[in-house]
């Protein structure tokens, strides 16, 4: 069967819908990269697809570069920009209720993809049954080299129907967003959307869009290239940073909830939370810059919201597998943030 034929019952609706949130991206030709790798895309041989570029209120000139793309490629780039600043979850959200495409994918516009990528993702998931599927990536730090070298990243997946044991591996280590594609019937018959105005709106809701899914398919190829960006708000800690970790964790443990999986996957769903809350907490508490109060008030948060959320997890089988050098830190932060605290300095010195 040939591309036009695997598609021909489906010719005159979008096969797939990219969705693009930006803010402030206009800088060292970042934002055009991306836009270029997306516009000429071989999927277009499968179907039609769009590019949804969401502009969450830029103050440089992000809003008129994607505005020219649009004039130029008026069948193929939607450029949507909202009227108050949401962060990137609110982007994602006005794009995905925006979407009319079969698939959803997801770009970060200081990133960019191979030619092939969605083609190849769309065929293998069309070719296995699967209803998602993902790539491997590279980690890039230098975009001036004109084919990209980096650190190759493979997928935590393997292919076919999604196990427990699968699910388990994406709610303890994590999931993200962009080297994926999902059928937008998946997120909208389960309501998946971003939590607003908070950054990890990534980590409260990746995993959901796969545990919800059936089947995964895997294209075992680096088409997803990831830059590290200095400028990146994934590279500096602030205390509200921190905060919006507890946000984040509450929506996680919310969707678990609304999606009537808690109560039978409590242990793995608990441990998710641990793991965002907790662990990822206690790094980012010791990155930021502040002092001894300010360290101790987030501490008393992240202990609050553990030992309220997290009941017994010294007994859950996933800490001692995944964080067991975290135990001891962990005990001692349950008996007082006082001692956990002259536990970490005494350690430091």
């Amino acid at each position: 069967m040939d591309d036009n034929e695997m598609l021909c019952d489906r010719k005159d609706t979008l096969l797939l819908s990219i969705i693009v949130p930006v803010y402030n991206m206009n800088r060292n030709n970042m934002l055009n990269e991306c836009v270029e790798s997306l516009i000429d895309q071989s999927v277009g041989t499968l179907g039609k697809y769009e590019v949804i570029f969401v502009d969450d209120c830029s103050t440089d000139d992000s809003l008129n570069v994607l505005r020219d793309y649009e004039r130029r490629f008026p069948e193929l780039i939607r450029v949507i920009a909202r009227d108050r600043n949401g962060r990137q979850g609110a982007a994602r959200n006005t794009g995905l209720r925006a979407a009319a495409g079969k698939w959803i994918g997801f770009v970060d516009s200081d990133d960019w993809v191979h030619r092939d990528m969605y083609y190849k993702l769309i065929r293998r998931a069309e070719e296995t049954g699967a209803d998602c599927a993902t790539c491997y990536s590279l980690t890039v730090r230098d975009r001036s080299l004109s084919v990209p070298e980096g650190e190759l990243v493979p997928s935590n997946f393997r292919e076919g129907d999604i196990t427990p044991e699968q699910t388990e591996r994406t709610i303890c280590l994590g999931e993200n967003m962009w080297n994926k594609i999902y059928l937008r019937s998946t997120l909208t018959d389960n309501d998946l959307f971003f939590p607003e105005n908070i950054f990890y709106e990534d980590n409260a809701v990746a995993a959901y869009f796969y545990i919800m899914s059936k089947r995964i398919a895997v294209v075992s190829e680096p088409l997803y290239y990831y830059y590290v960006n200095p400028g990146s708000t994934c590279n500096d800690m602030t205390i509200n940073k921190i905060e919006d970790r507890l946000s984040a964790g509450d929506f996680f443990l919310k969707t678990a909830r609304r999606l009537g999986i808690y109560e039978s996957r409590k242990e793995l769903i608990s441990f998710g939370y641990f793991g965002q809350v907790f662990v990822m907490g206690l790094v980012h508490v010791w990155r930021v810059n502040a002092g001894f109060k300010e360290r101790r008030r987030l501490l008393s948060e992240i202990r609050g919201a553990v030992l309220a959320n997290c009941p017994g997890m010294e007994k859950n089988r996933l800490f001692s597998e995944y964080y067991p050098g975290l135990i001891r830190p962990y005990r001692l932060l349950k008996r007082s943030v006082t001692l956990y605290m002259a536990y970490h300095y005494y350690r430091e010195r």
